[in-house]
């Protein structure tokens, strides 16, 4: 159990020096922006795991170790997004109700490259997800879908890709170590398998995670489609090979 009274810096031990010598308490209740917002945030998300009554997202060593993580590396923009993540989370338990989090979408195997430098960007992902978006409009899907959810690139738990939470969806920094293809041409797709389309040996999407894929199944869980192993062009199945990527069928109309 967390106590209010409990120094920073026994519990966050990358924070700066001024910040650890502070209590929890004056944390949470600290003003200021990048590292202390994200303390104030972190605060507040340890407590929210103690609860009895709180369904919190995420475990508490989870949040320990990415804050460590997120200070230790001094990068403003990993903070800034860290802090927007639990933010977004604290937000969702401010009425003490469970968090409605939808199924994540994993990788199918373990990278064995975690600590890949092909990292996605916001901007890119807001660019990727309009090319996604019109494919389901086409669908059917309301014209104004993107304008109902926001993109957070966050550092999401081990293996997994993206995890959807009311209308705000997570993307993982780096594909969960595999690194992201983030074109929209299909042109290193020159195979299929059961289905899927398969980068070529060599192509720039070979071996990596396709980022279109990955958007076009997080954008189906805000239109209502679930985890499975059917339905449009495999897109909603709940885990994704490398290398592979998936498309709303041309046709295809949501029910």
């Amino acid at each position: 159990m967390w106590r209010t009274n409990q120094l920073v810096g026994s519990v966050f031990t990358a924070a700066p020096a001024p910040n650890r010598s502070m209590t929890l308490f004056d944390a949470l209740n600290d003003g200021g922006g990048n590292v202390e917002a994200l303390l104030r945030h972190a605060v507040s998300a340890l407590l929210s795991t103690g609860s009895q009554f709180i369904s919190y997202p995420v475990s508490a060593r989870w949040i320990v170790d990415q804050v460590n993580a997120a200070l230790a590396s001094g990068d403003p923009t990993r903070i800034e997004n860290l802090k927007n993540q639990l933010a977004a989370w604290n937000q969702r338990e401010a009425n003490v109700t469970p968090p409605t989090v939808t199924q994540t979408l994993r990788a199918a195997t373990t990278s064995p490259t975690p600590t890949s430098t092909l990292t996605v960007t916001s901007s890119t992902v807001s660019t990727v997800a309009a090319t996604a978006a019109a494919q389901w409009v086409a669908a059917g899907a309301p014209s104004d879908l993107l304008s109902r959810v926001s993109f957070v690139v966050a550092d999401l738990p081990a293996g997994v890709l993206a995890q959807t939470t009311g209308d705000v969806i997570y993307i993982d920094r780096d594909a969960a170590g595999f690194g992201w293809y983030t074109s929209t041409s299909a042109s290193p797709f020159t195979t299929s398998s059961g289905g899927d389309l398969v980068a070529a040996n060599g192509s720039l999407a070979y071996g990596r995670m396709d980022l279109l894929t990955v958007l076009l199944h997080e954008l189906g869980h805000l239109l209502g489609l679930a985890n499975e192993d059917a339905g449009p062009g495999r897109v909603m199945i709940g885990t994704l090979p490398v290398g592979v990527r998936r498309t709303v069928p041309t046709g295809y109309l949501l029910p």
